[in-house]
């Protein structure tokens, strides 16, 4: 089990267990005002609308209790996620540029495949020797059964992976060249998996 999850499950105790001593403390506390209060009431030294309000303030005042042992438990818990994010954002990606890349302010567009491979893992293919050409200012649809590598092929153009072997140009101009950052500024990407 990683540490995320134990630290998860850990603050989840702490919140629930938080919570049942404050509610098993406003029980008593009711009770005992209750007990004290219907004796008062009883000996005429208090009315009863008198001790209605009496207990009303004092579920009013047990409110903040509650509300800090809910507060600590959701700190655990928000500490556990900025922990996450600080991870994701320590990441080094896998695609660098190279020192001397350049802009990509003015491609036309024209996208070239020529006998590019590539695998998500080691030994598994995604696409094997693939070969086509994009013209420029056209509309081109890639159609295919699912796995068939048509989201592969629009990650390799956006440079969040590198091909195995073979090569992709734009424009004429091998696509390692280009600073990925200003690439992915020029191409609009539609991703078919809902975040």
């Amino acid at each position: 089990v990683s540490s995320d999850v134990k630290a998860g499950l850990k603050a989840t105790r702490l919140e629930a267990a938080y919570s049942r001593w404050v509610d098993v403390l406003t029980a008593l506390g009711m009770v005992l005002v209750l007990f004290f209060g219907v004796k008062q009431v009883l000996a005429g030294y208090l009315t009863a609308g008198n001790l209605l309000i009496f207990l009303s303030y004092l579920r009013s005042a047990y409110k903040p209790l509650r509300d800090v042992a809910q507060l600590s438990a959701r700190t655990a818990k928000a500490t556990v996620c900025g922990e996450r994010i600080l991870e994701i954002l320590h990441i080094q990606p896998d695609v660098v540029d190279q020192p001397e890349a350049i802009s990509a302010r003015d491609i036309k567009g024209e996208i070239r495949f020529e006998n590019v491979c590539f695998g998500y893992q080691p030994g598994q293919t995604a696409l094997n020797n693939v070969s086509f050409t994009l013209p420029a200012g056209r509309t081109t649809a890639i159609l295919g059964p699912s796995g068939a590598g048509k989201s592969t092929v629009a990650k390799l153009i956006l440079r969040l992976y590198e091909p195995t072997s073979g090569s992709i140009y734009i424009d004429g101009t091998p696509i390692g060249e280009y600073r990925a950052k200003s690439l992915r500024k020029r191409i609009t990407s539609l991703s078919q998996e809902a975040f």
